[in-house]
């Protein structure tokens, strides 16, 4: 700010004489924040973990289905994991919506994420116990920021990926998978600010591309129509974000530069499932997936910016992402058609570095 004080003009001298004259120092650091660049670091978080979702998702499903049909002793000889025929191709789609409260660390802000898509794709089950596919998708995300902050970010994204799970017989029970995909989101920023009677609204548009990869290892025991094991993962993402200035904010307009945020983290633990199938055929499961995360990379998200139409202004914008260890669970309660043809399933967990989330998804296979 100081940069910006002294050179400052017109509206953005409106903006210094307004922070100058605040009571006290709590409402001078409620005004930097407000008009700081922390909205772009919650959007790159945001997107980072929507393409994980996005892998972790495609993992789970095949694994249960796998799970499924090892416990089902009337599971039809000549079927896959998947309880489709070996060598067939088989669709899917699944639209799906999930929401996540995140929790502002270390003074910085809450932020909360909503989102809704749709995933289509096709797979293969081979006779050797590999089931591998490809898959596109599509997807709606809204991210806003609270605690002195009225922010919002909207973006509209598309995916391709690819995954496979790998388990023969004569690994009983050990198997191993992965996921990998990338994207590209168009996203449309607001910024509203709110200084005593200094009011502006600050816009920003701009295009993002990530990159995610899981690797899972694992191992299945069997009980009946129960079944439980251990599983570690290893999660690799990235985002780049072009830079661009937003517009419509006069002195509060910033020129934000292009960067790229990534993370890398591993997850030890372990599942517990169950099944069971009513005389009609609806099957239904539930799976609860525990684990300890620790997260390699660096310890918080920054954004390089400056004052629009002010190049000696720049400075970061640092947010915590939370500590680099923690427990995650997440539960999920699923049920399908007779011929599996149809199936919804129910998701909930917390993680230390997320919060909590929900999560629905529903889909057919053909």
């Amino acid at each position: 700010m100081l940069g910006l004080a002294s050179a400052a003009e017109g509206d953005a001298q409106t903006l210094i004489r307004t922070i100058d004259y605040l009571p006290n120092g709590a409402a001078v650091d409620a005004a930097l924040s407000q008009i700081s660049a922390e909205t772009y670091n919650a959007a790159a978080d945001a997107e980072l973990r929507g393409m994980s979702a996005a892998n972790t998702a495609l993992f789970s499903r095949v694994h249960a289905s796998k799970l499924e049909a090892e416990a089902d002793p009337a599971a039809p000889d000549g079927a896959a994991a998947s309880g489709f025929p070996i060598s067939q191709w088989t669709g899917y789609a699944i639209p799906f919506a999930s929401r996540t409260l995140r929790h502002g660390l270390s003074g910085h802000a809450d932020y909360r994420g909503s989102a809704a898509g749709i995933l289509a794709g096709v797979e293969r089950n081979a006779s050797d116990g590999l089931t591998f596919g490809l898959d596109a998708g599509l997807i709606g995300r809204h991210t806003s920021l609270h605690q002195n902050h009225n922010d919002r970010v909207n973006s509209a994204g598309f995916s391709v990926g690819t995954h496979a799970f790998y388990s023969p017989d004569a690994w009983n029970g050990f198997y191993i998978a992965g996921a990998v995909r990338v994207g590209f989101d168009e996203n449309h920023s607001k910024r509203r600010i709110a200084i005593s009677d200094y009011r502006r609204t600050a816009k920003g548009h701009y295009t993002s591309v990530g990159a995610s990869g899981l690797a899972t290892l694992g191992k299945d025991f069997y009980a009946g129509n129960v079944s439980f094991g251990p599983i570690v993962t290893a999660e690799y993402g990235v985002t780049h974000r072009e830079g661009f200035t937003e517009r419509g904010g006069d002195g509060v307009n910033l020129r934000i530069k292009g960067g790229s945020e990534d993370t890398f983290a591993t997850t030890v633990g372990g599942h517990l499932s169950g099944f069971s199938r009513t005389e009609t055929g609806l099957r239904l499961a539930a799976n609860l997936t525990a684990g300890w995360k620790h997260e390699f990379t660096g310890s918080s998200y920054t954004t390089t910016a400056s004052f629009a139409g002010y190049p000696g202004t720049s400075f970061e914008t640092r947010t915590e992402r939370g500590a680099r260890d923690g427990f995650v669970i997440q539960g999920t309660a699923s049920l399908q058609s007779p011929g599996r043809r149809v199936f919804a399933n129910l998701t909930s967990g917390y993680a230390h570095d997320t919060g909590f989330n929900v999560g629905f998804e529903a889909g057919f296979r053909f």
